[in-house]
Formats: structure tokens, sequence, C-alpha cells
């Protein structure tokens, strides 16, 4: 937070590092278009901004945030880095350990894969494919990363794909690394949120848990964890085993 001094600074040097004047409440349009290019929220849009003579304003508490951004965007444009082999064998245990503490991550946050906690527009894009009719690409992109951040690994969701009808392996599998960045770039694009949904068309068939989310990852969240509460009917009270052992039933022992 800007409150406390010690982050104060590094705030400052790291704005004043990558071309950000946090004492202003603008940026340059290029600049700005560049670190919101991988922001899905509505605010960061620029119909939603207001732009004059080349630069758009920002409210100050929104400069930090796009700051975490800038960070990000530039560090993934230099990706991959060319660094030593040495340096990489020594660093390898590190990044293992980060790679695992991240997948721990995902899986308590996801758990496994529940397609019956899908939302209605995943599954609609899951059966039009099973259905043999070709996704758009603001389809595969979406079905793509939101099955990536759930847990799916990549051979798994080139799968998804092995029954549309234009389907290349080739090609698929380089679109899903792409995507999930596995691929030369190394980055790693973000599921669309609800609102990016509607805006491509992809937002279908809203039931009453759409009403209560703005993104489908919290969809599929909270719908999983309505069905992990759900108790499990037992094998044997079943609803035909109750109908058998209603009194009178004329059911002998």
């Amino acid at each position: 937070m800007l409150d406390d001094e010690g982050n104060s600074r590094i705030a400052r040097y790291l704005a004043s590092e990558f071309g950000i004047d946090l004492a202003k409440e603008s940026l340059p349009l290029a600049d700005y278009v560049e670190i919101v290019s991988v922001l899905h929220e509505e605010r960061f849009k620029l119909v939603n901004r207001q732009v004059t003579g080349g630069f758009v304003r920002i409210r100050k508490d929104e400069l930090l945030e796009l700051l975490r951004e800038r960070i990000r965007v530039i560090l993934r444009r230099d990706l991959p880095y060319d660094v030593p082999k040495a340096i990489c064998t020594r660093l390898a245990p590190v990044a293992e350990s980060i790679r695992q503490e991240y997948q721990q991550q995902m899986l308590e946050q996801f758990g496994a894969v529940e397609e019956s906690a899908f939302p209605p527009c995943m599954q609609a894009l899951i059966h039009a494919l099973t259905a043999g009719t070709n996704l758009t690409h603001a389809g595969r992109f979406a079905l793509t990363t939101f099955v990536h951040t759930i847990g799916m690994d990549v051979p798994a969701i080139a799968a998804l794909y092995a029954r549309s009808p234009d389907f290349d392996p080739e090609k698929t599998m380089y679109q899903v690394e792409h995507i999930t960045g596995r691929g030369g770039s190394g980055t790693e694009y973000n599921a669309p949120a609800c609102a990016a949904m509607r805006t491509t068309g992809l937002c279908v068939k809203k039931d009453q848990l759409c009403e209560r989310v703005n993104h489908p990852l919290n969809y599929y969240r909270t719908k999983k964890r309505d069905l992990t509460k759900q108790p499990k009917m037992p094998v044997n009270e079943g609803p035909a085993a109750a109908k058998e052992e209603r009194p009178g039933s004329g059911k002998q022992s």
C-alpha cells in the first residue's frame, strides 16, 4: 500500500523504472493500451475511459494495479530469456518448488476437473464440439483458457477438439500450447469474464447462478462447492428402493 513508507519507496522506484508517474492521473494512450491488453474487466476498456490529448485518465486507486501489469508486460515481452545452462541447473530445484506450490494452489482452489460444474457457456461449447461444430476463434480461446485454469493439461485440452470437423492435431496442439503459455511466447492468457463472453456472443443458456457471478471460473468454483456439499444417496436407499418399501406395497419379507 502507498501509505506504507517502505512499500511506497519501492513503488515509486519501480514506477520510475517502468515509465509510470504515480504523481499524475493519466497515462500515454499507447502505454495504456499495451498494459491493459490482457485485462478483461469492463472498466479498463478504452471505450469506458476518458481520453484527452493522447492521455488516458487514471484514478489514483488504479495506478498500482496498472504498475503491476506494466511490469508483467515488460517481463513477458522479453521471454524466453537466454539463461546460461549452469544457472538453469542451479535454479532448477527452486523453479520446481515454485511450480509445485503453484500447482498445489490451483488444486486447492479448483480440485479435480468436474464437468458437471461447468457453467452453461462452457457446456454449450463442449456440446458444439461433440456435435461436430467448428468453434469460432473466441469460442476456442474461451474454452481453452477455462479448462486450462481449472487444471486440465495440454494433451487433454487438445483431445477436446478431436471431434471437430476441421481437427488438425499439429495445429491444435500449437494453438493450445500458445494460449496456455507452453509455446514460444511464454504468455499464459486469462479466461474471459462474463462481460467478454457476452460481447462475443458466447454467453448462452444463463441460469440462476449466472446472475450471481461475473466470471465462468467463479461459477465453476461455486457450483463445484455446492455439488460437494450435497449428500450422496446410498445405493440401497434410492428412489426405486423407497418405492418398494412403501407401506402396503405388498413386499414380502
